[in-house]
């Protein structure tokens, strides 16, 4: 789960640069970067939990 979270404060911290910067002022547009920095951390959690669940399935006598 902390790559979900590290991905959603990656996203925040993205989309607070980008309306600080006067780029981005829609909150539609701000969602974006979260959502999909959140979704990239969630691919990544499950792409571990898959490769840990393998592993462990072929150690097993």
């Amino acid at each position: 789960m902390r790559y979900i979270a590290v991905g959603l404060a990656f996203g925040c911290a993205w989309a607070a640069i980008q309306y600080l910067r006067g780029e981005m002022t829609a909150l539609p547009q701000l969602a974006a970067p979260v959502l999909l920095c959140g979704a990239f951390g969630a691919l990544l959690w499950g792409l571990r939990w898959a490769l840990v669940r393998l592993v462990g399935r072929r150690r097993r006598p």
